[in-house]
């Protein structure tokens, strides 16, 4: 009998990708950074990811899965009978998720219909026996690096508003002029900038100041928008060559800090909420908040903020009438100012409910 040899070579095995960034500016050339780092690795292995099975998430953060086209997609793919591919190649596993348990999810999801997962990044395979529990461990220790990186970047936007440099967005009322640009030691002589510093805009601080006499005369907020509008008064919105003003703006200009020589530093936070996706701006703790005296960027008075005050919020006239020439700090941040290694001018009082600290 003859036995006939197949020297057919063995199919390749097909493979998806799946890619995530969390920021737009940087999706493209991240994306593709992703995709040509699945298709080497799956090339090493003799393994093809056609264009059509590569799925993508441009935008979207890691601590939801909610909103994932690209995700949902791959898991509808992978529950096609028979399945057009049988190996995820993913650059990490934080691309999938950054909670470990969802990243377990989406590979049970997968496993359920013949579908594996690679993580190239961390060399691991969920074929193998242990994976479930190497990605444990190395989710916890990841999750040990980003929060001690975001205690770090933290720390250092606290150093950069008690030094004086701005650390959020626009504020009507001032501009952001750069510090100290100097020219720095590389080749092209570019300037290095140390930091962002607010100045004045006389022309928004006079809107400011009216906006306050309307207000403390007893002008209703609904008036004040119509009549700005009316005038057309500029209210400096980036691209935008007159926006409305709406009683949302007012109402955030007649509480702003900032126009009496306040700068205050870390009031709320964005998290996203896991179930749905979204970004959800919480309140945070008063002792976490960080108030610095900026009488540079004073716009109104003390006297005029307390008369807005006191109409704003009536049970709370006598307290927000106060003068803000000093201001009040939390124990705590007393403690975060000096592990920064800046000067504290009174040392606080362990029978003080509160520490007094001056800034420049």
């Amino acid at each position: 009998m003859n036995i006939e040899r197949n020297d057919k070579e063995p199919e390749q095995m097909r493979c998806a990708a799946y890619l995530r960034v969390a920021s737009y500016s940087a999706s493209a050339s991240s994306l593709e950074d992703q995709k040509q780092h699945c298709r080497r690795f799956a090339e090493e292995h003799g393994w093809i990811v056609p264009d059509e099975y590569v799925y993508t998430d441009a935008g979207k953060s890691g601590t939801s899965t909610a909103g994932r086209d690209g995700l949902a997609s791959l898991i509808i793919a992978a529950k096609e009978q028979p399945s057009p591919f049988r190996m995820v190649l993913v650059e990490e596993a934080s691309r999938f998720a950054r909670n470990c348990s969802d990243v377990f999810d989406i590979v049970n999801a997968l496993a359920l219909h013949g579908v594996h997962v690679y993580f190239i990044n961390q060399d691991l395979d969920s074929r193998n026996e242990d994976f479930h529990m190497i990605l444990m461990l190395t989710a916890v220790v990841e999750g040990e690096y980003i929060a001690r990186l975001s205690d770090k970047v933290r720390r250092a936007q606290m150093g950069r508003v008690i030094s004086g440099f701005t650390s959020g967005g626009r504020c009507f009322g001032y501009r952001s002029v750069p510090v100290d640009a100097t020219p720095s030691d590389d080749a092209k002589g570019r300037l290095e900038v140390l930091g962002m510093r607010l100045e004045i805009v006389d022309a928004e601080a006079e809107t400011v100041r009216r906006i306050y006499e309307m207000f403390a005369r007893g002008v209703t907020i609904t008036e004040i928008v119509k009549t700005l509008n009316a005038e057309h008064v500029a209210d400096a919105k980036i691209g935008k060559p007159f926006s409305p003003w709406t009683r949302t703006r007012i109402r955030r200009i007649l509480g702003q800090e900032r126009y009496i020589g306040t700068v205050v530093w870390n009031r709320t936070k964005r998290v996203t909420n896991p179930r749905t996706g979204r970004m959800e701006l919480h309140t945070n703790p008063p002792a976490d908040v960080l108030r610095v005296s900026a009488p540079q960027l004073r716009i109104v008075t003390d006297e005029l903020w307390g008369r807005v005050q006191a109409r704003l919020h009536p049970s709370l006239a006598g307290s927000r009438s106060a003068s803000r020439e000093s201001w009040n700090s939390t124990p705590r941040q007393c403690c975060l100012r000096t592990s920064l290694g800046l000067p504290v001018p009174k040392t606080w009082n362990q029978n003080e409910s509160t520490t007094k600290i001056h800034t420049a």
